[in-house]
């Protein structure tokens, strides 16, 4: 079980954009994904299917004032105020808790955005087992910025042109188990 921190928050909603930049299930139901938050919230609908719009919307703002103004606080495209996030690692409180927004306030457990993020993964692991995994990006480009690790028995990215792995359009992924590990 996880205890939840706002660093760790911020990497997975990190690489839940760069999930949604890089692979797609087969049959993707994320939409275009020209932008950041497209690709942000791709990645969610592809991956995490239980998690709602209004979810998608209130993680990808999160993001933001993690990633972009270090704050707690939400805003709009012109930078004006919308609310303020209080984070929270209970087990009581859903992923984002919407019931005080009248007053200004969103709460996201911290603990969920873990266990949807460790979901999130896992989803990705068996759409490759399932060989419904599809590459968004070129392959030179996923060797150059990507690496996968997950869990103790570390498995990683294989990049090949000529196995018939996870097919995508410019390449395949494959998930090899790492030496040693089954």
């Amino acid at each position: 079980e996880h205890a939840g921190s706002w660093l760790g928050t911020l990497g997975w909603l990190c690489l839940f954009d760069q999930i949604g930049q890089t692979v797609r299930v087969s049959a993707p139901t994320g939409g275009p994904r020209a932008g950041a938050a497209q690709r942000f919230k791709a990645c969610l609908t592809d991956f995490a299917k239980s998690v709602t719009k209004s979810e998608r919307d209130d993680l990808w703002l999160l993001r933001n004032s993690l990633g972009h103004s270090f704050s707690l606080q939400a805003k709009d495209h012109d930078g004006r105020p919308l609310f303020k996030f209080v984070l929270d690692n209970s087990d009581t409180v859903p992923l984002v808790d919407r019931q005080h927004a009248a007053s200004g306030v969103v709460i996201v457990n911290l603990r969920e955005v873990g266990e949807l993020g460790e979901s999130v993964v896992a989803n990705i692991i068996a759409a490759a087992s399932n060989k419904t995994l599809r590459l968004r990006c070129t392959v030179e480009e996923l060797r150059s910025r990507y690496f996968i690790q997950v869990g103790e028995n570390v498995r990683y990215a294989s990049i090949s042109t000529s196995s018939p792995a996870v097919t995508g359009t410019y390449g395949e992924l494959r998930y090899v188990p790492s030496p040693g590990s089954g």
